[in-house]
């Protein structure tokens, strides 16, 4: 009961999308990506060496991806350690903005080098062993690396796990994909078998100390169930039962979804308004009474219980039996390096994306970040890559036990706050005394200098298109033009919807919500190109937007 699943479209508390059928025709959230077509089948049985490029995947800092267990395969007398992906791409990448993520309340860097293509693997090996994982075992079954609608053709990107081993002179043999598919194959047995229950049960307590040891931090699969898949903390046997047939019980150390938890109960919600209201009116009174001090303990008390409740606690221990329960041979450092997998192709997806923008603008940016940030608008989180729900839940299921956590602050250090305390603190800040890129990493401050452009732009081309124009007359066209209704038409103009990132959620399903949003991604856009080309080339697409097709009207603007 207390171990969640993975249904497609769902999330655990109701459908992921709730949009229209026409708004599902379009936009990244709905894993449409702009320029992406039918990709033509690799050779099953070759490593299509000529036609796909070798990128190696890397993560820093490596903070909760170097385990104690790692998955290690024994072939020809060595040890081969799990370290991470290859990934196989169709088109040769280029040097994009760095992928970064928040998990852990740790900011990750996924990194990509080219190097020398591995030869001993085939594409059918892969799809295999990425089918078995991601699919079978972590239930990500909302993740599909195919273009939208191609459902015969080739994922977008291939990935090969990296089990190596170090060589003299700095250099690592990768082992070949056949024998990671047979270790599985080897690895994939009963837990505990029926025919060695009683063996097992009978073991003195060193022998069943060294089998449990093995055991834990293993994934192990019971194929059929939801979740069929989880993640071995402890492994219990009843020797006092009068029963031979009790199976020892796998015992799972496991999160709550916070949406069940105390974090989403609307009374805790409530209660805790009430007590940080509260707070705030002491800390400025001058001298509390000690009655108010005894209804602020009251409050915190009343909230420390509500999260001691059994039915709303985070942390659960989850026992079941381990009957029917069959090895992997995979720890949990496998699937910390899976579940960055989505991150990072849904990132290089979208950047393949904005070459079609690029063309659609006339214009390629020499810095493509200012592009992504013109694009990205404050709900979005770069976090999960798929169906956020799935991945932490897969992540709670099977990924480490206990992670080490950064700073929560990471999460809000951006994000607006109202308050005099807050209006103190900004007015006392200095300014930089050089150029410095920003750590805010959504489209807001290109919105507050696109605004300028906007309106600086116009102003220069009213100024000279109507010379007998007085200062109110002037004024009123400007407003015509840079109004937001007009921004958003703009916008449209340009198919800004289908680049945007933001959060698949309710505030943006109605169309007044997501016209406010592309007027301000339009108006972050020109601040881009300001940034990026000066203003020549904001003026430029600015006036092509304003009269595309309209050849006569923009030679006269």
């Amino acid at each position: 009961q207390e171990l969640w699943f993975n249904d497609s479209g769902e999330m655990n508390d109701g459908p992921l999308c709730r949009c229209s059928a026409r708004a599902r025709r379009s936009g990244i959230r709905h894993n449409i990506y702009a320029g992406e077509n039918h990709l033509s089948s690799c050779d099953p049985n070759s490593n299509n060496g000529d036609k796909l490029y070798h990128y190696r995947i890397t993560i820093s800092p490596p903070t909760n991806f170097l385990v104690k267990t790692p998955t290690i395969i024994e072939y020809d007398a060595h040890e081969y350690i799990f370290e991470g992906f290859s990934m196989f791409s169709h088109k040769k990448l280029d040097a994009l903005p760095l992928c970064k993520v928040i998990r852990f309340n740790i900011e990750y860097t996924i990194v990509y080098f080219e190097e020398k293509a591995p030869v001993n693997f085939t594409i059918r090996e892969l799809d295999y062993f990425y089918k078995y994982l991601f699919q079978e075992l972590l239930e990500l079954v909302d993740l599909d690396l195919r273009a939208h609608g191609d459902s015969s053709g080739c994922p977008q990107y291939h990935f090969m796990p990296r089990f190596v081993r170090e060589l003299p002179g700095n250099g690592k043999e990768v082992l070949s994909m056949n024998e990671v598919l047979k270790y599985l194959i080897d690895s994939s047995c009963p837990l505990v078998s029926k025919g060695s229950l009683s063996d097992v049960l009978a073991m003195p307590q060193h022998e069943w100390q060294r089998f449990t040891e093995h055991i834990k931090g293993m994934i192990v699969t019971y194929p059929g169930k939801k979740p069929c898949s989880l993640r071995v903390d402890q492994l219990d046997r009843d020797q006092d039962s009068t029963s031979q047939s009790s199976f020892p019980e796998i015992v799972h150390f496991g999160i709550r979804p916070p949406q069940l938890s105390y974090a989403g109960n609307p009374e805790y919600q409530k209660a805790w308004r009430e007590y940080v209201k509260f707070r705030h009116l002491l800390a400025n009174m001058p001298k509390p009474s000690f009655e108010d001090k005894r209804r602020l303990e009251a409050k915190e008390i009343r909230l420390q219980n509500m999260r001691t409740k059994n039915e709303l606690k985070r942390n659960v221990t989850v026992t079941v039996s381990s009957e029917n329960f069959h090895k992997t041979g995979i720890m949990c450092d496998v699937v910390q390096h899976a579940m960055l997998v989505p991150v990072l192709v849904s990132h290089l997806r979208f950047h393949r994306s904005l070459d079609v923008l690029e063309e659609k603008i006339k214009y390629k940016f020499s810095n493509r970040y200012l592009l992504q940030l013109a694009l990205t608008h404050p709900s979005y989180r770069e976090n999960f890559g798929t169906n956020p729900d799935h991945a932490r839940n897969s992540l709670t299921n099977c990924g480490i036990r206990q992670p080490v956590y950064g700073d929560r602050r990471i999460h809000y250090m951006n994000t607006r706050k109202r308050g005099i305390n807050t209006l103190i603190n900004i007015m006392s800040r200095f300014g930089k005394t050089e150029e410095t890129e920003s750590n805010i990493t959504h489209n807001e401050r290109l919105e507050f200098l696109g605004d300028a452009v906007v309106e600086f732009v116009t102003s220069v081309h009213l100024f000279h298109m109507f010379p007998d124009l007085e200062e109110g007359g002037l004024a009123t066209y400007r407003a015509a033009i840079v109004q937001n209704q007009h921004l958003a038409v703009l916008a449209k103009t340009l198919g800004l919807e289908e680049f945007m990132l933001y959060a698949h959620g309710s505030d943006l399903c109605h169309d007044l919500e997501l016209r406010h949003a592309m007027a301000n991604c339009f108006e972050a856009l020109m601040g881009a190109l300001f940034l990026d080309g000066g203003i020549q080339v904001a003026d430029k697409v600015f006036g092509e937007a304003l009269f595309k097709g309209l050849d006569d009207l923009l030679n006269e603007w």
